[in-house]
């Protein structure tokens, strides 16, 4: 049967007061050792001045009153001072009392035994300090090793009883010899007690740690004290001789300070512990009553008082199911009276006592009252119970705001994929958005839409919806609802459930935009494409027909839209003809509806009044027949009709049918219409006309644009009609200052007799170019530019009508050339056998010269070259025959130089592409080329790979959805873009080509705060190396504020340069939705936070005495986390998981988490259980952190010595480790009621003791430099 026992240590009585403890051998040392010696000295010496019988028997009379009260008090308390060191003391002392009193009685001069004198006395005396000494040997070892209590009692009986015999019987060694003192075997023995003394002296002093302070001081002042009593016995010669007298004295002392020890010690120590005790026990806050076994109250605390609502005199002796069970019920029916009858181990019993809630702890109580008696401690629960109803309301809360942010964030990510259709969107957030609410199994969803509806359908009354809007337009709706059927407790639908769809609708609608801005850009392009498709049909195709085919083609090359027609007005028979259809299906071989029926209803529709797009809602239309029925069965309710005019006549219609009016944005209509209009221009213009237009504008643009000078001339006026660029910059001249052919002359020649000729010239030039119908081409001439310069020049003459067409071809760079060429022409023929670049010449009749280097590309020896014309070893091309390369290489004009592309075959077969240069020469043979040949075999194949991947890489990055780019940062703080697609003109409202040379237009697009972030950026990834990737934002002429994020990787070039390549994408939309996800997540992070809070001060509650402890240990290791350079979210987790990493106290009993005293090893165990139980507590709540897990590892070991599961090493969570040592220093730093605080360094210590056994290394390692390095202190 288990009882309540009271066990109570002497040593850690002693260390219970932190005052006693650090202040008993300094405040007390006047009253209980300096006064009492000097107390006892003055008396000693007073009697021995007397009469030395007087001093003698006071000496061994108070030794031995001394040795009885601890004798005796030792024995009485032996099961309550449960100290068997002090308990061996006080029985040897106990034994050597008896001696000493028979030893007084046996002194000479007292005759008050038959036998006596001064032997038998000493005898006596030798005899008593032997035991006396042999005893405290044995107490000193039973520090440290068990000794037997019984045993030793037993033997020391048996050695006293034996040792009296010996005495007087007169076997006993003499100790004392009359007229010669003190014997060799009294001296020795004396020297053996000293021997024993100092050994027992020295084991005290190695395990002091277990002895209280006062407790040490007064045993080794007593060892002392004995050791030169027993010194002082060995030097008289005579019974009443000084040093005799002064080893009594000592030995007055020495008990003593065993009295201080013993007595003390065992007996008012305990009790003051028990006097504070008796108070602790009113100052519980929890109601306790001890009850016998008839029901009756022996004893209530003060809280029991206040709840009874009664004074302590009342409550004795009353019932205690009357006033503290429920009255309402009989002894029969309560819970605690019945429970607790027949039962010898404890009760837990909750019950409800009108609107409140209480435990009760019910357990035996006490050996010495009667079996039945018992105590109950009574805890009101009933705010626990509230929070606790709380707590799990606010877990429910939290857990289903986290599946509203799982659905959120799947819905997010809906839109992601390009190519996904708003229907497909819509379903998959259909079969999403239930989980997010609180009863999901029973949720339905119906979304209803322009594109159609997905999920379920509604059939219930009770639902929840919310409008979809996208671009600032109603598209569809979202409705929640349940059937009627279902039932469900509380309320249906939650405030937080209405917001959360309110924000699901702007995510689909957000999706939705995405998807139909990509779709319209996709359409757009071809759109585009379609125009200019049909341009080129108008031009090649006069026919109206091959037009209206081309543009049907062009329509439905892509499928933009589901069904297109193009229909043709019949005004002869007044109904319309279906020319061309796309996108009717067919049943049976057949179309579904017949197109007779189509025309039918078309005839009598709503056509546009101009010559612009009608876009019509079906729905809106008052008819109704198969083909309207067709369209709503596949959700076609918009049509787009485009008007087709031949000239003003209504040719017909080309009708286009979607689903969302999104099929026709501004801008696709605007290309629908333009291409209507193109259509209908050709259809009511000729082609000849039109052609001639086109011809005209592309000879201006060819005209204006060519990089050749030319000018018009009238050939009736003279006039210069027009100059192009071209002219104007190689000459110098303006357009006015050369308005005339008399100005030209005049300015541009200015040698008189030269200007003469050419004028002559001029004429015959023009009137043959205009006889023969070919351009005419003039010698070459000298003309001066503005500043006086030179140039050479050929023209080329063609008369057009009134128009004179000169177009100039500058020689002046190739005179220049030629003019070096010949004063370097010696040079060249003594060089050109030692150049690396292979050279040949060829003449009319074949090669006449070629180099070693063209040899060796060629393989053939220079025998085998000469007389041979190069098309002899070329590979025939489609393009050209042999001859015309040959012809090629003899027609050239002087100073003309032609670049060729050949495919040369080789002596060994091997056909290799040649680059040649020629250029016309002369040679020892008469005219001839020289050719400069390289090998660019491996530059075209290399060439085409590169053409193939830069048109891959244009097609991929037209679709991609930002810019891709090269971004070029020279050494002298110059950048460009060398590359960059399409998207540039999206991400930064630039054009790519605006870039290539010059970058500064798109810093000046970034944002003023975010400038000097994002060049920073660039210099650390250019500095190190590393990737640059980042967020900033834009402001932008048309789009305003935008986000932008970059991604790419640098790489130095030879010239010290860094290019980067990479791409930029527009997030603007996920930067807003992080913003609101951050909102939320935030307000959800605060709930937690608070709910861990309350649950702390729920822990807290049930233990007052640990108050804060909690909060602290997850300060401590956020900053331990910390020093080891953990992650802020770790650290942030660590702080949260110590609010709550005792939260399985909430499982163990008050009475055990505050009884002040020691636990027995039931209730250790019991208390060893909060891991485990605050474990199953929050294993299914969702953090963001193992926090569970953590709580259930926080004692565990790395030696496995921790439970409860006994884990070792990396078995043990690395966020476990740190909480473990936050929670050992926390506890040994803090104070207790029950002990003071250790303080840090005893903490420190005690963790460094523990370093790589029980602790983490790591961890320890980095509280070592918080508390040494930098001073650290605990949070209070």
């Amino acid at each position: 049967m288990k009882k309540v026992k009271t066990a109570i240590d002497i040593q850690s009585l002693s260390k219970f007061n932190p005052k006693h403890q650090n202040n008993s051998l300094t405040s007390d040392w006047v009253k209980d050792i300096l006064l009492p010696i000097v107390f006892l000295s003055a008396v000693s010496f007073a009697a021995f001045s007397v009469n030395y019988l007087l001093f003698h028997s006071i000496a061994e009379i108070s030794s031995v009153l001394i040795g009885v009260m601890a004798f005796v008090v030792s024995r009485e308390t032996r099961y309550f001072s449960k100290n068997i060191s002090l308990a061996l003391l006080s029985v040897g002392i106990g034994f050597a009392a008896l001696l000493d009193f028979i030893h007084a009685l046996a002194y000479e001069g007292m005759a008050l035994l038959p036998v006596g004198g001064s032997n038998t006395a000493t005898q006596l005396w030798v005899a008593a300090r032997f035991i006396q000494a042999f005893f405290f040997l044995l107490a000193a070892i039973s520090l440290f090793k068990p000794i037997s209590l019984r045993t030793s009692g037993f033997a020391g009986t048996t050695y006293t009883v034996f040792v009296l015999h010996l005495i007087f019987t007169g076997n006993f060694p003499d100790g004392y010899i009359e007229g010669q003192g003190l014997t060799a075997f009294k001296i020795g023995t004396e020297y053996v007690v000293i021997g024993l003394l100092f050994m027992a002296g020295l084991t005290i002093y190695k395990h002091q740690e277990k002895l209280a302070p006062n407790i040490y001081f007064g045993l080794m002042a007593a060892a002392g004290a004995m050791i030169l009593s027993e010194f002082a016995f060995t030097q008289y010669a005579g019974v009443f001789d000084f040093a005799n007298a002064a080893g009594h004295i000592l030995k007055i002392y020495a008990y003593w300070f065993l009295f201080l020890s013993l007595v003390k010690g065992t007996l008012r120590a305990p009790f003051n512990i028990l006097a504070r005790a008796a108070t602790s026990y009113d100052s519980i806050p929890n109601p306790a009553i001890v009850v016998d076994r008839s029901g009756k109250i022996i004893q209530a605390n003060r809280a029991a008082y206040t709840m009874a609502n009664k004074s302590g005199q009342d409550l004795n002796g009353a019932d205690a199911h009357t006033i503290f069970h429920n009255p309402a019920l009989s002894r029969d029916d309560c819970a605690l009276c019945s429970g607790w009858a027949g039962r010898h181990a404890e009760l837990k019993v909750t019950v409800g006592i009108g609107n409140r809630f209480y435990n009760f702890n019910i357990a035996p109580f006490g050996e010495e009252l009667e079996l039945g008696t018992h105590v109950e401690v009574i805890q009101d629960v009933t705010e626990e119970r509230r929070l606790a109803e709380e707590r799990r309301e606010l877990l429910s809360a939290l857990e289903e705001r986290v599946k509203e942010l799982n659905a959120l964030h799947q819905v997010g990510r809906l839109g992601d994929k390009l190519g996904f259709q708003p229907v497909h969107l819509l379903a998959e957030a259909a079969t999403i958005l239930p989980e997010a609410f609180l009863h999901s199994d029973k949720a339905r969803v119906c979304i209803t839409s322009d594109w159609g509806k997905a999920g379920a359908e509604r059939e219930g009354k009770r639902y929840l919806s919310k409008p979809i809007v996208a671009a600032g337009k109603t598209v569809g709706k979202i409705c929640v609802w349940y059937p009627d059927d279902v039932v469900v407790k509380g309320d249906l639908f939650l405030d937080e459930e209405e917001d959360f769809l309110a924000t699901a609708s702007i995510q689909i609608a957000a999706q939705l935009e995405r998807i139909q801005t990509w779709q319209n850009e996709k359409k757009l392009g071809w759109l585009l494409d379609m125009l200019g498709k049909i341009n080129r049909a108008i031009v090649h195709s006069p026919a109206p027909d091959a037009i209206i085919g081309k543009l049907f083609e062009a329509l439905t090359q892509h499928k933009p839209f589901p069904v297109v027609l193009i229909v043709r007005n019949n005004p002869n028979e007044g109904n319309t003809d279906v020319l061309h259809h796309f996108g009717i299906q067919t049943k049976n071989g057949a179309l579904e509806v017949p197109l007779a029926e189509i025309g039918k209803y078309l005839s009598q529709g709503i056509y546009p009044s101009d010559d612009k797009a009608l876009i019509n809602d079906l729905q809106s239309l008052p008819q109704k027949c198969l083909w309207r029925n067709y369209l709503h069965e596949r959700n076609l309710r918009w049509q787009c009709i485009l008007p087709l005019t031949e000239e003003s006549r209504r040719w017909g219609h080309v009708i286009l049918y979607a689903a969302h009016t999104s099929a026709f944005e501004p801008d696709q209509i605007r290309v629908l219409n333009e291409m209507a209009a193109d259509v209908s221009f050709a259809l009511g213009k000729s082609v000849a006309d039109e052609r001639a237009n086109l011809s005209e504008h592309r000879f201006r643009g060819v005209f204006e644009h060519s990089p050749m000078p030319m000018l018009i001339i009238s050939k009736a006026s003279g006039a210069i009609r027009m100059m192009n660029q071209s002219l104007l910059d190689w000459l110098g001249y303006s357009s006015a200052e050369l308005s005339d052919t008399n100005a030209w002359f005049e300015k541009v020649y200015q040698h008189a007799g030269e200007r003469t000729n050419l004028l002559a010239l001029w004429e015959k030039d023009t009137e043959l170019a205009r006889k023969s119908g070919h351009p005419v081409m003039s010698p070459e001439v000298c003309l001066t530019k503005k500043d006086g310069s030179n140039a050479f020049a050929r023209g080329s003459v063609s008369v057009t009508g009134d128009d004179i067409i000169v177009a100039w071809m500058d020689l002046t760079a190739i005179r220049q050339s030629e003019e070096a060429l010949r004063e370097s022409e010696q040079r060249f023929r003594s060089m050109i056998e030692e150049t690396v670049t292979a050279v040949f010449v060829q003449d009319a009749n074949g090669i006449v010269y070629a180099n070693p280097s063209f040899c060796q590309m060629t393989g053939f020896s220079r025998d085998a070259l000469i007389g041979q014309p190069i098309s002899n070893f070329l590979t025939i091309e489609p393009d050209h025959t042999l001859v015309d390369t040959d012809k090629a290489f003899t027609l050239l004009a002087d100073g003309q130089v032609e670049e060729l592309s050949l495919r040369f075959r080789r002596k060994d077969r091997q056909e290799i592409e040649l680059e040649v240069k020629v250029r016309k020469i002369l040679w020892d043979t008469g005219e001839a080329v020289i050719a400069t040949v390289e090998d660019i075999t491996e530059r075209r194949s290399l060439e085409r790979s590169l053409r193939h991947g830069h048109d891959l890489l244009h097609k991929l990055s037209a679709q991609v959805p930002g810019v891709i780019y090269q971004y070029q940062l020279f050494p002298d703080g110059r950048s460009c873009f060398p590359f960059a697609s399409e998207g540039m003109e999206h991400i930064y409202e630039v054009a790519p080509e605006d870039v290539t040379e010059d970058a500064s237009i798109v810093f000046s697009r970034l944002h003023p705060d975010d400038l000097e972030m994002v060049s920073e950026a660039i210099n650390r990834s250019a500095a190190d190396l590393t990737p640059w990737v980042q967020d900033y934002r834009v402001t932008l002429p048309k789009q305003g504020m935008r986000w932008r994020s970059g991604n790419a990787q640098p790489e130095k070039l030879k010239d010290g340069s860094i290019l980067w390549h990479g791409f930029i994408t527009d997030a603007t939309d996920r930067k807003q939705i992080e913003e609101k996800l951050g909102q939320y997540v935030e307000q959800l992070e605060s709930s937690m936070q608070q709910t861990l809070g309350a649950v702390a001060r729920m822990v807290e509650a049930r233990d007052p005495y640990t108050a804060g402890h909690e909060a602290r240990v997850g300060e401590i290791a956020a900053d331990i986390a910390k020093e080891m350079g953990w992650p802020e979210n770790l650290c942030e987790g660590l702080k949260l998981t110590g609010l709550v990493h005792d939260i399985g106290k909430i499982a163990v009993p008050a009475e055990i988490l505050v009884k002040p005293g020691q636990l027995t090893q039931i209730e250790l165990d019991i208390v060893r259980t909060h891991a485990e139980a605050g474990y199953q507590i929050l294993k299914d709540v969702a953090f963001p952190f193992p926090v569970a897990d953590v709580i259930r590892q926080h004692h565990e070991r790395l030696d496995g010595s921790g439970y409860p599961q006994g884990l070792k090493g990396d078995e043990i969570l690395p966020e476990a480790k740190v909480i473990a040592i936050a929670d050992v220093v926390e506890s040994m730093a803090s104070h207790r009621p029950y002990r003071p605080a250790r303080g840090m360094e005893a903490a420190l210590e005690e963790i460094q003791k523990g370093k790589g056994k029980i602790y983490d290394p790591e961890a320890v390692d980095a509280l070592t430099r918080m508390v040494i390095d930098q001073g650290y202190k605990l949070p209070y």
